[in-house]
């Protein structure tokens, strides 16, 4: 798989709390969250975030999984959207109950 070092971000959330203390901030808290991937949740707040996330992803999917598949992979156009269109009914099904993990990194900037 051809891959993209200029734009590679490789980065830990260990790494980002490292990089914040070492410019200074202090009381770096880590916060991880579950975020479901479409309104597959029974809790109604959970749902309505899963809805949302659906609906982002949704309307990005198509253009930027073929870029990465023709640059990465050098698939072609037809096989793209075929596995495009496949991964978009995956996104709707809410028997798959996927999420994501959100890393929301925080800290206090010191008093001077």
């Amino acid at each position: 798989m051809q891959r993209f070092p200029e734009r590679e971000v490789d980065l830990t959330s260990d790494e980002i709390v490292g990089y914040m203390r070492d410019v200074g901030f202090e009381d770096v808290v880590v916060r991880t969250y579950k975020v479901p991937m479409n309104g597959w949740p029974k809790d109604e707040t959970y749902k309505e975030i899963g809805r949302l996330q659906q609906a982002q992803l949704l309307m990005v999917v198509e253009t930027g999984t073929k870029v990465l598949l023709k640059r990465a992979l050098d698939i072609d156009e037809d096989e793209s959207m075929d596995l495009v269109r496949r991964a978009m009914t995956d996104m709707k099904n809410r028997a798959i109950h996927a999420y994501q993990k959100l890393y929301v990194i925080y800290g206090r900037k010191p008093d001077q």
